[in-house]
């Protein structure tokens, strides 16, 4: 993947590459794709930490309005509720 693309461009784009997030300290954390999806208007990214059991995801909400901004949706029903839209899309493709 092009180095020039920022986090939304690359999440949203058709490429599955992974994306890394640095934490405050320059930690590198390394993330694969599991799906972008818009709901209610926001868009939100299901990702795998790389190290971690494959059935273990966090969801990320983007923030269009602030380059390479997501945050960690800490509310569990919405989190589910963007997982359970997820895996019904998997299974309409499967």
């Amino acid at each position: 993947m092009e180095k020039d693309l920022n986090l939304l461009d690359q999440l949203l784009g058709d490429d599955d590459e992974n994306v890394f997030f640095f934490d405050e300290d320059g930690n590198e954390t390394e993330f694969e794709q599991v799906a972008t999806i818009n709901h209610g208007g926001e868009w939100y990214a299901v990702l795998h930490e790389i190290g971690f059991p494959e059935e273990e995801v966090v969801v990320f909400k983007i923030n269009p309005d602030v380059e390479d901004s997501v945050i960690v949706v800490e509310d569990e029903d919405l989190a589910n509720k963007i997982l359970n839209i997820v895996m019904e899309e998997a299974k309409k493709n499967d």
